[in-house]
């Protein structure tokens, strides 16, 4: 597995559990402490890059990268030589020859079976196409929109149109893939949709994130659409800077859907969430619906189909593993129940009453790991596991649940109680389960029931929209610059502009700054050479949850007050 190291301009290997450096040669720091980035071709190992991004293999082993600082294609052949490609090293949006042509901010490459490149060229908003022979052509139309990024310099900003590709128009497009028919999914990242061409009609749709006749909404010129989040029919879906693609074997499309923090899965037209909690960031491993990431940026299909994941706040690649039910699995059209991988084998088959399946106690306590006695002449059922105390009644539609270590008693509903038969006492399994503290699936298609352990609790707060809270920068001295939440683009910031979750500030030498909450009239004070990130800006009228992460430099922290025993105030470094 090839890794781009991006802020380390290194190309990382990963092979049989070590990394090594596989490309690119690492210059001195910065003033702000962060490795320094430069281009220079030569062997794999004297060769140098500036922020490496997305990565394709031809059919002969070549190595196609995107040097998205140097606005550069480079190629690592077979045989370890790197070699630019595309682009002179100079932004700009111009068709060419190989280094005749340039770039602005490429982010994503792909490589056709007969060896055309196709590039997300992201702030020149386009898809780019490279012949075989050399040759650079733009696809589709450029935007007529145009954004100041300091005093007397504009650059393009992002649109949005589909239909004809040489009209369609894109907002920061960042990662490109080849579906199995040869055509092109395109993350359009500042529409926050997934766009579609069809390179034998000349076409372009969007996948997925709109209704059709739908337009994105920029609201008073913002650079960027309104995103959100929502799983569901391909037009009903919403996202929030989807960034890295991958198309598996049945054609459909992974997503690293990077500020909902999660994966996300489009397949026969619906989109559904495969890994992350929506808008809640961490770093928590464990199954689906109770595992977290960290603004994950991109996604790798394996052979065998599992997903590796960059998940790139947490500086980690992680993997996905699907679930696979046992082999052993019978094959009939009773039900089944399965505890991780281990199918259990009951002495009485399960039932199905209202809707729900109702099985015999002891198999699946005793599978879970509780010790089971019978109460009051067989009326009460105690289940035990360390302390964890699980109490039903036969007849009774109250279950109570105890533990101890965390402090916690509840009752819980039955919708069907617990009885006996033929000397078998019958509990609903998926409640029973729920109370064990297991996820609990159904599926149809083999009638099985599938209850898995939750390693790690996940905390699943309330969705907060990202821009319910404001921070102001102010008391600017020298130069601030800012990334506004998701996108590419870097532009000057000035006095009074607001700030809001996810953003990134970069200061200068010789700079400083102050962000202030709007709402409480907190503060925190940035110095120069720092780059400082803000993960968490959110809360209701009551509570408040800001943290940033510090990057780079230094920066200090005056807290006005904690009203509620609940607010949250924290200055992050970045995990290693």
């Amino acid at each position: 597995m090839l890794v781009a190291d991006t802020r380390n301009h290194l190309i990382r290997q990963v092979k049989n559990g070590e990394v090594s450096t596989y490309a690119g040669f690492m210059l001195d720091a910065g003033d702000d402490g962060v490795p320094v980035g430069a281009s220079h071709d030569g062997t794999k190992e004297t060769a140098v890059f500036n922020e490496p991004s997305g990565m394709d293999t031809d059919l002969y082993g070549n190595i196609y990268i995107t040097d998205t600082k140097n606005h550069q294609i480079r190629k690592i052949s077979k045989d370890g030589m790197v070699t630019t490609v595309a682009g002179d090293g100079i932004i700009g949006d111009e068709d060419g020859t190989g280094t005749g042509a340039r770039f602005y901010h490429p982010q994503d490459v792909a490589v056709a079976a007969d060896g055309t490149l196709y590039v997300a060229d992201t702030l020149n908003h386009s898809i780019r196409q490279i012949s075989p022979d050399g040759q650079v052509t733009t696809l589709n139309a450029p935007s007529d929109r145009v954004v100041e990024v300091e005093a007397g310099y504009v650059v393009p900003a992002g649109d949005y149109a589909d239909g004809e590709l040489s009209a369609s128009k894109f907002n920061e497009p960042t990662s490109i893939a080849i579906d199995n028919k040869g055509n092109l999914f395109i993350s359009d990242t500042g529409n926050h949709v997934i766009r579609y061409i069809d390179l034998a009609k000349g076409t372009v749709a969007t996948a997925a994130g709109l209704s059709p006749g739908e337009k994105p909404v920029y609201t008073n010129g913002d650079l960027y659409a309104e995103g959100g989040y929502a799983d569901g029919a391909n037009s009903e879906a919403r996202f929030l800077f989807p960034r890295g693609i991958a198309v598996t074997e049945e054609n459909g499309l992974v997503i690293a859907d990077s500020l909902n923090h999660t994966i996300r899965y489009l397949v026969d037209g619906h989109v559904s969430t495969i890994a992350g909690v929506p808008a809640q960031f961490g770093h928590v491993d464990g199954i689906n619906g109770h595992n977290l990431l960290h603004n994950p940026t991109d996604v790798a299909v394996l052979p065998n189909g599992d997903l590796l994941i960059a998940d790139s706040y947490n500086n980690k690649i992680r993997e996905l593993e699907y679930y696979r039910l046992p082999t052993n699995l019978p094959r009939n059209d009773q039900v089944k129940v399965v505890v991780d991988h281990s199918v259990i084998s009951f002495d009485a088959q399960p039932e199905t009453v209202k809707g729900r399946t109702m099985v015999p106690v002891r198999a699946l306590s005793e599978m879970m790991g509780y010790k089971v006695r019978f109460l009051d002449n067989q009326r009460t059922i105690e289940l035990t596991k360390g302390e964890v105390r699980v109490r039903l009644q036969m007849g009774s539609q109250v279950i109570s649940i105890k533990n101890a270590a965390a402090g916690v008693e509840e009752q819980r509903v039955l919708e069907v109680v617990p009885y006996a038969k033929n000397g078998r006492s019958y509990v609903p399994v998926g409640l029973l389960g729920e109370a064990f503290g297991a996820d609990v699936q159904w599926d149809s298609s083999t009638r099985t029931v599938i209850l898995r352990e939750i390693t790690e609790a996940v905390d699943k707060k309330p969705v907060v929209n990202g821009k319910s809270r404001v921070m102001v920068l102010e008391q600017i001295k020298g130069t601030v610059w800012v990334n506004q939440a998701g996108g590419s683009l870097t532009y000057q910031a000035y006095n009074g502009m607001n700030l809001h979750q996810g953003d990134h500030i970069l200061t200068e030498k010789n700079t400083s700054a102050i962000l202030r909450t709007a709402d409480r009239g907190d503060e925190i004070t940035i110095s120069e050479n720092s780059e400082l990130y803000i993960p968490n800006l959110s809360g209701t009228s009551r509570i408040k949850h800001t943290s940033f992460m510090l990057w780079s430099g230094l920066a200090s922290a005056s807290v006005s007050s904690l009203v509620n025993a609940r607010d949250s105030f924290n200055i992050l470094t970045p995990t290693a």
